[in-house]
């Protein structure tokens, strides 16, 4: 901070130098030569200086290099508009001007949650693109951040578990429309987890596709997620699901002993992050023994309702909070009601042949052969702006 106020305090080191050998401080920087401690070694500059520091009047320093009286780093903060708590849930510390203060402790993240009502002009879900012409295929990712939800009972597992059945019931759909012949598709990804980094839970959709098929991928994502958000699952399938988590439970707790002890670090970190209770593979799978045999359809098909909307119905989320709102649909949804995207990221080639198909850009003459190309005014790039949010 020092450097800030060179010129005065610069002024103030040297004329406090001058007047201090002046009184004979000069002796003492002799007798520090003949100790061994002088300029040689840099150490009687150094101490020279600071003795110079040390005897600037206060009255040369600027202000806001005056001592300030003790006070805790929070005087002045608001958290939330109220001065009263140091740190809580969702705070953000800021200046009586609203602009962010820096201080000792890091407040937590602020999400965006995409749950609960809508705020009051709380503009839609944002759409990024991203183009790099090292970039072979067609990505979308839609995101929806959610709250964590920490396993510290049968209920908390029952809900996990209920996930994981709607997550395997869309794989496995997915994987059904891949073995047809020729589908549009390379890979659709459905994953919906707890981020320990994020710090909160994250549900994406993951679409990839050769780009001339961007389109009718797109198409098949969203008809699989409106499917099973609609409809749910079949009976037969909560049956099959539900038999096969069990099998892999069963599989892990007699795998226990052999489980590394670096992998068992990591997991245990990891649950007292997002706090979740740890138990050992034997308990765990008599914990889940419990709750699979209460799990019943209508409660996952309303999970299923409430969890996919984010990516089944992008542009219509007062229209899904309104349909959740309606008399008589309290058991159609679950909690934390539907959901919506906080964020789309579209990655794409930079250029595409004519045909559609991605082209990789190098230098020399390919460089000059991609001035004939689809660039990011044609084809995709052009298609994906105006049509993106449509065919969502």
């Amino acid at each position: 901070r020092l450097a800030d106020h060179g010129e005065a305090v610069a002024g103030a080191l040297l004329s406090s130098s001058t007047s201090s050998s002046a009184n004979g401080s000069s002796s003492s920087s002799s007798e520090a030569h003949i100790n061994g401690n002088g300029s040689s070694n840099g150490n009687g500059t150094a101490a020279a200086v600071a003795a110079a520091a040390a005897s600037i009047p206060i009255t040369v320093l600027p202000p806001d290099l005056l001592p300030e009286p003790e006070a805790p780093w929070t005087a002045g903060i608001r958290i939330n508009g109220d001065d009263s708590n140091v740190l809580g849930e969702g705070v953000i510390a800021v200046a009586a001007d609203g602009a962010k203060l820096r201080h000792p402790v890091r407040p937590p993240v602020v999400h965006r949650h995409g749950c609960g009502p809508l705020q009051p002009g709380e503009p839609g879900v944002p759409v990024s693109i991203f183009r790099h012409p090292l970039l072979q295929h067609f990505m979308l990712t839609v995101f929806c951040k959610l709250p964590v939800v920490s396993l510290r009972c049968l209920g908390d597992l029952k809900y996990g578990f209920m996930v994981r059945l709607i997550l395997s019931a869309f794989q496995f759909r997915i994987n059904q429309r891949y073995v047809r012949a020729d589908p549009p598709f390379i890979g659709i990804d459905l994953d919906i987890s707890d981020s320990v980094r994020e710090g909160c839970s994250v549900s994406t959709l993951t679409i990839t596709a050769q780009p001339v098929h961007w389109k009718e991928t797109i198409k098949v994502a969203v008809e699989e997620m409106r499917r099973l958000q609609r409809f749910g699952l079949t009976a037969s399938e909560l049956e099959r699901y539900n038999m096969a988590m069990m099998r892999d439970s069963a599989q892990l707790a007699e795998q226990a002993n052999s489980i590394s002890s670096i992998n068992s670090l990591d997991f245990v970190m990891e649950s007292l992050a997002l706090g979740n209770t740890v138990m050992r593979h034997g308990e765990a799978h008599e914990a889940m023994q419990l709750v699979a045999k209460s799990i019943r359809l209508d409660e996952v098909n309303a999970l299923a309702a409430s969890m996919l909307t984010f990516a089944s119905d992008v542009g219509r989320e007062a229209d899904m909070l309104e349909m959740a709102a309606a008399p008589g649909q309290e058991e159609q949804w679950a909690g934390p009601g539907p959901t919506r995207a906080t964020s789309v990221v579209a990655c794409i080639p930079a250029y595409v042949s004519a045909g559609g198909d991605a082209v990789s850009v190098g230098g020399g003459m390919a460089a000059d052969h991609a001035r004939g190309l689809t660039g990011a005014s044609g084809h995709i790039d052009a298609g994906m702006d105006r049509q993106l949010s449509t065919v969502l």
